[in-house]
Formats: structure tokens, sequence, C-alpha cells
């Protein structure tokens, strides 16, 4: 089962997965953004992430702004391998409450601004039934009990894995005149990631151990199976060796006959002559027929020829005891490799992000343009293993995590007195940056751009960089209140060696709603949004049968957002 803890260290090397945004970026940051889905030119509290020129349109004054999203998101993963007990694995992941928060002083042309995001991840993926990577290595034990019978396995499989992306912000914004103001901000990354997972209590159905022992057929524990037919298969081997070299003395062993010159005999010819009983040639010819040799032939054969056959089965039985002790090398099983396989470990590490923000005012306040462009954040983080059953986790390795430089364009305008409009742009440079993932054939961590050679073609982990467009609507009923909605379609560029049961990435189309409401210093915004993401299918065979996985998602957001002026 060494296949099996292989895939589980693939965990390790998993980019954090976003709830809204690109691969590894969450821009859902505010219930503003969540009910209108374009926050890139944002004037109000929540500038401070999407848009920090921007906070220069404040009135005087300290806010503060915080923020509560509850998301619900499912991974479905489907592999139709007819061997598997199990062909669609879901992942659930529930966060009743992801803060995040936001501080402006305002004051003449300039504002300070403080920040709390969960920049990525911010929940956790439960696969209860484990992954179909973890399922096809168990199910792999069969073929090598084919032999005894068995025709089901069972396991129990649990996988979890925790992300959670913390930024800290700060910033400084300043109106340089009527029309443009600039920001400056910088963000401190805190990463953390757990993983908790296990594949525990193999169990197979033999219904028949080879000639020497027979099963009911019931469910047994692989590894005492294994551990059990290793000892029968070290007795055999042990009975062979001993026919050849100590069989009722050296003087009427195999070696002792070939030693005196007998080789070239038959055992009935030895007895003719008297050199051996006949006792002792029925011992010699019945060890061999109880290996599986034709009683006939075994009859024919000479002293030098049993010598050599009984050889044979020494050393096949001894390398079979070792393989149902270690398991082979060239597949899954054994005792040693169906052994119960528990992972506890966590991930951290710390990352700096600078941010730079432009914000244009046009046409008497009625047009707004803004720029915003994050830095690469170079980041690595390292491995905190408590339990590594696998021993595919050593402590203390490190694992590239940066987030891409990312560049938003967002644009405002206000088309009546009750109508605004906002649209949004984002280009995440996800080619430039290392997500942990590695070279084939050196095992070094490469850029998602980077290219090298896999079954002779060059290819990378992905094919472009990703992109975001985004449209939002919001209409004022009156001073204080007003409805919102908004479009977000987020297009992704993976080439099939980044998909992974693990780690994929999928285009997206999200609808979000929502409201307003405004009393005075107090605002009070509430959103909804729905992703979708499209289906990708990889082949996972290049022969037939050809075996296909699936990977799709499905996300809801509701969130809450209180701001307040003192």
């Amino acid at each position: 089962m060494k296949r099996i803890t292989l895939i589980m260290a693939a965990v390790l090397l998993v980019a954090v997965s976003s709830f809204a945004g690109g691969i590894v970026t969450n821009t859902n940051q505010s219930a503003a953004w969540v009910r209108t889905l374009v926050r890139d030119a944002s004037v109000d509290v929540d500038a401070v992430f999407y848009n920090l020129a921007g906070l220069t349109h404040l009135e005087d004054g300290f806010y503060v702004q915080i923020n509560s999203q509850t998301a619900i998101q499912s991974r479905t993963i489907t592999n139709d391998n007819a061997g598997l007990n199990l062909n669609e694995f879901i992942g659930e992941t529930f966060v009743p409450v992801l803060p995040t928060g936001f501080l402006v002083y305002k004051k003449g042309n300039l504002a300070l601004s403080a920040g709390f995001t969960f920049i990525g991840g911010g929940g956790s993926a439960e696969f209860n039934d484990g992954l179909p990577g973890f399922e096809s290595m168990v199910a792999g034990v069969l073929p090598q009990t084919a032999a005894f019978g068995s025709t089901a396995y069972d396991a129990d499989i649990y996988f979890k894995g925790t992300s959670a992306y913390m930024g800290i912000q700060l910033g400084a914004s300043y109106k340089i005149n009527d029309m443009i103001s600039v920001g400056l901000g910088g963000r401190y990354i805190i990463a953390n990631n757990a993983y908790d997972g296990y594949i525990k209590n193999i169990q197979i159905n033999p219904t028949a151990a080879l000639s020497y022992g027979v099963g009911d057929g019931t469910m047994t524990s692989a590894p005492e199976f294994f551990t059990d037919l290793s000892t029968t298969l070290t007795g055999l081997a042990a009975q062979a060796n001993g026919a050849v070299t100590a069989a009722n003395g050296a003087s009427s062993s195999i070696q002792g006959i070939v030693d005196l010159g007998g080789g070239n005999y038959t055992f009935a010819q030895l007895v003719g002559v008297g050199y051996i009983t006949a006792d002792q040639q029925a011992q010699l010819e019945g060890g061999l027929v109880s290996f599986g040799m034709d009683a006939g032939n075994v009859s024919a054969m000479t002293a030098a020829q049993a010598q050599a056959a009984y050889d044979g089965y020494a050393a096949g039985y001894t390398t079979a005891a070792a393989q149902a002790t270690a398991g082979a090398a060239a597949a899954t099983g054994g005792a040693a490799g169906t052994q119960d396989v528990n992972v506890e470990a966590a991930q951290a590490g710390t990352g700096f992000t600078p941010i730079i923000s432009v914000d244009l005012t046009l046409l008497d306040g009625d047009l707004g343009i803004a720029l915003k462009y994050e830095h690469k954040t170079t980041m690595e983080v390292t491995n905190e293993t408590t339990v590594d059953g696998s021993g595919m986790f050593p402590d203390g390795k490190v694992t590239p995590a940066e987030m891409p430089a990312f560049l938003s364009l967002g644009v405002r305008y206000q088309i009546m007195d009750n109508l605004k409009v906002q649209a949004g742009f984002h280009y995440y440079m996800d080619m430039d940056a290392n997500y942990g993932k590695v070279d084939f054939n050196t095992g070094d961590f490469v850029t998602n751009g980077t290219e090298f050679l896999v079954a002779g073609v060059n290819t990378s982990y992905l094919e472009g960089n990703s992109y975001e467009i985004a449209l939002g609507l919001e209409y004022a009923l009156n001073e204080t209140m007003g409805f919102s909605a908004g479009f977000l379609t987020t297009a992704v560029n993976p080439n099939n060696i980044y998909q992974s049961e693990l780690s994929y990435a999928l285009n997206t189309n999200t609808f979000g709603l929502g409201m307003y409401y405004n009393m005075g210093n107090l605002g009070l915004d509430l959103g909804f949004s729905s992703t979708m993401y499209d289906v990708y299918e990889k082949a996972m065979t290049t022969v037939a049968p050809i075996i296909t996985e699936t990977y799709t998602k499905n996300a809801m957001l509701i969130a809450l957002g209180v701001s307040y002026k003192f």
C-alpha cells in the first residue's frame, strides 16, 4: 500500500482553495461584495481591500466595518473504475462564521486604514469516505489475493484538510487633487493548514490459501492474512531446503546423493542399488508432489533434477514470504503495506504583499476608475508533523505556497440618481507563482508555467493566467434602502496534469443579490451568492478500459456586514 502514502503525501502540496476569486486568492471580503460581486471601484469602507485609494472619498471621521460570511461548499469527485466499492466521493465545507473587518480614519486629503481578511482558504474540506486515489490503492489488494479466492475488499478511509490564510493589512491613501487619489499598503499573511486522515482496517475475503489451507469467504484482516501467509510460505521454504540438505541425515539428502556421484540416477535406480530405501524415495519424491508437481514427472527425474526443483521451490517460497510480509516491489499489499496509516500534520508560514492603488474621478464624480496591483507573495510553509504513519511527512519539510500577483480594474458609474453600475476585471499572474507543484522528472518545485516532459511531451501545470469579469447594479429605493445584484465569471487555464482529486481548478459563474440599509452613522449590508462550477473530466488511463475522473463543486455565501461612523 505504499502508493497510498504517496497520494496522501501529495496533500501537503495542495494550494489553498479559495471560496471566490482566483485559484488561491479570496476576493469575497465584504457583505457588499457578496451582494454585488464587484467592488473594485468601491468608495465605501470595504475599499480598504478593494480600492485603497478610494478611501479618500469618505467623509472625515473614523469608520469601523465588520463582516461575517457563512460559506457552504461541496466538492464532488467521481471515478468510473468498476473495481471500486465507491465511485462518488463528496467533500463538504461548512464555515458558519468567516469574519473580515476594516478600520478607516479619514481627515482632509489623508486616509489611514487597517484590515483583517482571509485572503485564502478559510474553511475545511471533509471527505468521510476518503478520495478515489485512496480507494483505488486499497482495491489493488484484490488482484494480489485473487489466487486465494478474494473477491471483495473493505477499509475505513477518511480525510480532512483545513486551510486559513489570514491577512493583516495596513495602508495609507492620499487625495492629490479632485481627480486623482493614490494608496499604498501592505498585507502580512499568516498561513495555517492542517491535515488529518487515515486508511485503516483493510480487509479481504479469501476462500482458499493455496493447497494448505481453506478459508470460508468472510472478511478478514489483510495484514493478518498476509502475516499468516508469510509464516506458511516460510515453512514451505524450510521444507524444500531440508529435502536438499538434511533429509534423514546428510548421507540421504539430495545434496549428499549428488556429492557421492548419484546425481544422474533416478530415485528408483538409487533404491535398486541399495543407496537409499524405498521410504526415503517416497519422502523425496512426495515432497515435490506436495508442491504441485506431477507424480509421473517426478519419478522420471534424476536426483540432480530433483535438487534443482527443490532449490527453485525454496527460492520461490522465500521470495513470496518476503512479499507477503513487506509487499512486492511493483505492487501494493503485504502485511506491512496493508497496516493502518494515520496522518496528523500541519503547515505554517508567513508572507508579505505590497499593494499599490490609484483612483480616478471623472465627469463631476459620476464616473470613477480604479486600479490596484498586488505584488506576488513569496511564501513557504513548513511541516509540523504530529503523527506520520506513512513515513512521507518529514517534520520540518518546507514547501512553496506563493500567492500570485493580482491586477484589478474597476469602474463605477452613476447612471441616474438612484441607479449605479460597477464593473470589474481581475487578472491573476498564476503562471509566475509556485503553488508547491513539482517537476515529475526531477522532483523539484516549479512555477505553474514551467515546462517539463510528461510522456515525451512538454507541458506545464497551467496553460495561462486566470481572470475574472464582473458586473453589478445597485438600485436605491430611497435615501436609506437599496437593492443590488451582480454577476461574475471566472476563467482558469489548467493543463491536465494540474487537475487531481486534491487540487483542481474550474471555470465558474456566480450570481449575487442583496440589499443595504443606512441609518445615519450605521450601515447594514445583507448579501447572498451562488457559484456554479464547470465539470472537468480527466482520463486516468491511456489504454482500455479508460477510467475517467470528473471534478466539480458548488458553493453558496450568506453575508452580513455592519458599518459605523464615529
